[in-house]
């Protein structure tokens, strides 16, 4: 698939079949992940994948039909995108990323871990859309601690939200771009200046 078709089919799927993504495809659409970009090659973006048994503890623990969509369970499986700030710090405290003055995480008035983080979450979108897997960006919400403490996750990582898995179960939209109107392209491109 070429890139802008990937791209114009990528969408958030909130209804997932029972027929599940071979495993062979979830692990290419979990390594697109790593080839995003990665401030000073810090390589702190990791990710926990969550299958069978494992997705099942997910979903009991973050109780996706409080949101309405009962079919997220059918997901194949849950990408945890992962993060470590105490990596890019001990990485801009090395001698060649010294200069930078990102020595404490007060420094940091964009934290780059966050974006390599969704750098990486959307080239899992666009492998999934490439693969014709349907996906869904998710909120751990107030459960985010709970949710990385039952998988083993050290204390001083963080997730910037789970990516959903899956046979599309329905190509019919949902979601807020059901019940809002997409902002013309005029009014977010600030050509030459704002």
């Amino acid at each position: 698939m070429e890139f802008d078709d990937a791209l114009a089919r990528r969408r958030m799927h909130r209804e997932f079949s029972a027929h599940d993504v071979a495993d062979d495809v979830i692990d290419r659409i979990v390594l697109a992940g790593f080839r995003g970009p990665s401030a000073g090659y810090t390589q702190g973006f990791e990710c926990v994948v969550l299958r069978g048994s494992h997705k099942r503890t997910f979903f009991d623990l973050t109780q996706p039909e409080r949101y309405g969509h009962p079919g997220l369970v059918h997901a194949t499986a849950v990408v945890l995108p992962i993060v470590d700030e105490q990596m890019y710090i001990d990485r801009y405290n090395e001698p060649d990323k010294v200069s930078a003055e990102m020595a404490t995480r007060a420094d940091w008035e964009v934290p780059f871990w966050w974006f390599d983080a969704g750098a990486a979450v959307m080239a899992i979108l666009l492998a999934a859309a490439a693969e014709n897997v349907g996906a869904l960006l998710y909120t751990l919400g107030t459960s985010e601690r709970r949710v990385l403490e039952a998988f083993g996750v050290p204390a001083i990582k963080r997730c910037s939200g789970p990516v959903l898995l899956g046979t599309i179960g329905s190509t019919e939209r949902s979601g807020s771009p059901t019940r809002r109107p997409k902002r013309p392209d005029s009014l977010r491109i600030h050509e030459g200046g704002w």
